[in-house]
């Protein structure tokens, strides 16, 4: 899917051990006639629970042993990030967290650092996305007292160095201009900003005056505000003990104040707000000299975890993100021949979700596309689903769930990700049972509420005419036509 946010909009957790894990799928002795009448026993899935303790200045460590190889990685977790950011700091958050590890640490310059971690073959890295931060390490079982104690050092002392500052902020705002190149970055830049709004965390779009804006002193501040013990979690997977783990956790021989004594003051971060009014629906037209079209289409959804939450997971993979046999590619790609890609449903988020739809086509096929778009939103939400084609539909995300548990780093590291996300405890021992009661008429329901073709955002990007778009749709749609540099300029109205 061409998502609206382009930035970051998770951390990928460090996963090395390839364990994997067991689950039960039934076998038939009957082979079926056609494809469809394949029969699926009930999906039993069996995961180890990995273990959970408080340390005083409260991170949350969650610890699962494997000693398959000699190996151990692991992860901090702390709350906050983009979403946090104001206009004049926007790309602030980015910047600090990769410059936590980029700038060395106190006592170490960065190539002394890197030259270390090439010593021992380890690694540790930083980012961060748009509700929290991430610094991970991975390292020999043998070599982790050390490199925890440098990983605790870049979360708690980074020197942030001038030099690497000084060519990140080059690079960025470089890579501000390279914008204009890039049809598919434009469009989601431009959605972006018509949905929320230029001001607005959830848009979020960097400019060269608020790249500028960072320094390394706003850089030290802004680590002070969010990289905090509070709230945080610590992930550590692998082959070491857990009374090793937590000898470290508190030791202090080394002369280093321990990660379990470490404490921050309190500070107050700014919070991102809900759209105040709905985006301007319409069409979207960004006249470039580019033979294919970048389409994306989007109005505002439900949050994260809404009581539709398993209804809305089914009628995505019915809709449009189950890849070759969703209705948006199966009609709009394979039957229509409209598109080389195509996909889309909602997108829940922490504040406001959204519905959105991508695709890619040739120019002259773009408004029959969205055209055919409109059309299948319109019968989903009027034509109750076939009944076969929705259990088929569950079977694929009920066993598409197992791969979350593919490995023992990847339970330990989902269930830190669900903890950093605020989900249920027990998210994932309930969610095939809750799965299991959605049925063809909750999706007809879903898509009936939901769904709101009028309020659609479009936005084209290619060699189209605003005026030949406005002919097409004969005011179905208000049609404007938008300018763009680095980001959204001026936006005309078509008559």
């Amino acid at each position: 899917m061409i998502c609206l946010r382009h930035r970051i909009a998770a951390i990928v957790l460090v996963t090395i051990s390839t364990a994997t894990l067991g689950c039960g799928v039934g076998k038939h002795s009957a082979i079926p006639d056609r494809p469809e009448a394949t029969l699926q026993d009930e999906l039993v899935l069996k995961r180890p629970a990995p273990e959970r303790f408080q340390l005083a200045n409260g991170i949350t460590v969650i610890y699962l042993y494997d000693a398959e190889l000699p190996l151990v990685q692991g992860n901090l977790l702390y709350r906050g990030g983009s979403l946090n950011e104001t206009p004049e700091q926007f790309g602030i958050s980015r910047a600090m967290a990769g410059q936590m590890r980029e700038g060395a640490i106190a006592g170490f310059a960065p190539d002394a650092l890197d030259d270390r971690l090439d010593q021992l073959g380890a690694k540790i890295e930083s980012a961060s996305g748009d509700e929290y931060g991430s610094v991970s390490f991975s390292s020999l079982s043998e070599d982790f007292p050390e490199v925890f104690r440098l990983f605790s050092k870049v979360i708690r002392e980074p020197a942030f160095d001038e030099n690497r500052f000084r060519l990140w902020q080059a690079l960025a705002l470089e890579g501000l201009s390279r914008r204009r190149d890039d049809p598919q970055l434009m469009t989601n830049i431009i959605l972006s900003e018509l949905m929320f709004g230029k001001k607005s965390a959830l848009a979020g779009i960097s400019t060269k005056q608020s790249i500028s804006n960072i320094t390394i002193d706003r850089m030290k501040e802004w680590h002070q505000r969010l990289v905090r013990p509070e709230g945080a979690i610590l992930l550590v997977t692998g082959a070491v003990k857990r009374e090793t783990l937590e000898q470290i956790l508190h030791d202090g021989t080394t002369g280093e104040v321990p990660l379990a004594q470490w404490k921050v003051p309190a500070a107050e971060l700014p919070q991102a707000a809900a759209p105040a009014s709905p985006p301007k629906g319409g069409i979207y037209v960004l006249e470039r000299d580019f033979d294919q079209a970048t389409i994306a289409m989007a109005h505002l959804g439900p949050k994260r975890l809404s009581p539709d939450h398993y209804n809305i997971s089914i009628f995505n993979r019915y809709f449009g993100t189950g890849s070759f046999g969703s209705l948006l590619f199966s009609e709009i790609r394979s039957r229509l021949g409209l598109a080389y890609a195509v996909d889309g449903g909602f997108q829940p988020g922490p504040i406001s979700g959204t519905f959105e739809v991508g695709l890619g086509t040739r120019v002259p096929e773009a408004l029959r596309a969205i055209d055919s778009v409109l059309e299948l939103m319109e019968r989903t939400r009027v034509s109750e689903p076939d009944a076969l084609e929705i259990q088929k539909v569950k079977s694929s995300v009920e066993r598409a769930f197992v791969f979350n548990f593919a490995s023992t780093s990847a339970v330990a590291s989902r269930a830190a990700l669900l903890e950093a996300l605020h989900y249920p405890k027990d998210y994932d021992d309930t969610y095939l049972p809750r799965l299991a009661q959605v049925g063809p008429k909750n999706v007809e329901d879903v898509a009936a509420r939901l769904l709101d073709p009028k309020s659609l955002v479009i936005v084209i990007t290619g060699k189209l005419k605003a005026v030949d778009v406005a002919k097409h749709f004969k005011g179905r749609f208000p049609v404007y036509r938008v300018t763009f540099d680095t980001e959204l300029g001026k936006v005309t109205p078509v008559k």
